[in-house]
Formats: structure tokens, sequence, C-alpha cells
């Protein structure tokens, strides 16, 4: 996937034609999501997922620096603390950089994902089949880059984990497939 050509400003979706959007605020964001694109290039910006986009099949596209785009996950209030936005979605993240608290089962729930070129700040569970793509991970303290939690499959290639020394916590399913790829720890 290409990075952003155009970089959006301001409030309003910027229709790039073959279902992709051009977006700059979590606002635009959820309009894009409610319109039914299914590709959305972010602008340099923060941003929130809206709940409009359960069960969709999407992909979020950043500036090409993972730095410049992020994905803050935001807690619903339940015991797990975890993110429903993209409940039952299937979703390609490509230059982002997604920010938790670091608190247990952090993550989206019940969401497939694919991670390219991204970055995770703080601990991050999944609850879905997910691949990560030359990423890294973020963390620090007693705590994991990731919870394998609910991921029939986890598989990492090309990944960087940096931690003080909790990595990776394999845990939940009990016939989750792990696969690691080339990392460095």
């Amino acid at each position: 996937l290409e990075t952003n050509t155009v970089i959006p400003s301001g409030d309003g979706v910027i229709d790039q034609g073959n279902g992709t959007a051009a977006v700059a605020t979590s606002e635009s964001l959820a309009e894009a999501i409610a319109a039914n694109y299914t590709t959305i290039k972010l602008a340099e910006g923060v941003y929130v997922i809206p709940d409009e986009a359960k069960g969709k099949t999407l992909t979020f596209i950043g500036t090409g620096d993972p730095e410049d785009t992020k994905i803050a996950t935001q807690d619903d209030g339940s015991y797990e603390g975890c993110d429903y936005s993209l409940d039952g979605s299937t979703v390609t993240f490509e230059n982002i950089t997604i920010n938790t608290d670091s608190k247990t089962y952090t993550g989206y729930a019940r969401c497939n994902g694919t991670y390219n070129n991204c970055i995770i700040n703080g601990t991050y569970t999944l609850y879905g089949n997910s691949v990560f793509n030359n990423c890294t991970l973020n963390v620090s303290g007693d705590v994991y880059n990731i919870w394998t939690w609910g991921a029939p499959t986890a598989e990492f290639n090309s990944c960087t984990f940096n931690s003080d020394g909790k990595a990776m916590l394999l845990y939940g399913t009990e016939n989750t497939k792990l696969t690691v790829n080339e990392c460095t720890f």
C-alpha cells in the first residue's frame, strides 16, 4: 500500500477513489467509516477509532513515518479494559503508532489484525488472529509487550521488542499458534 500523497487538514473526508478516503481528525475518521470507505489514509495526528468500525474490514494507513500517525486505544469501562471499537473487524494498520496504557487486557476485542511497519507503545493484548511485520514494540516496567490472550494465531516477522525483560506472554487460548521469524529482543 502507498502512503499518503495528499495530506488533508481540518475536518472533512477527501475521497481518493476506489473506496479510499483521506482524513485529518477523529471526527472525519468516523465520517469516512460511516460512509463505508474501506481504506482510510490518516494525516499526522492522534485518532480514536469510533464504535462504527465494529464488524468491518478496514485498512488504516499513516503518513509513512509511524511516529506521525497515532491511534490511542480507549477503555470501554468493562472489567477487561479492552477497546470494543473494532469488535469483530478485520483490520490492517500500516505506518501507525498504537499507544496503550499498558494495563492488562488493553487491545482491540475480537479484532483480526495485520500490522505493517507499526510501533506499539505499551502492553498490547491480542484477541484475534494477528500478524506483525517489521514492527517495533516498546514497553517499560514489569509488563509484557504482547499478551496472546485470545489469538488463535500470532505471527511476528522482522519485529523488534524493546522491554525490561518481558516480551511476550503466550497465554489464554490453549492452542495458540505462535510464530516468531527474524525478530530482535
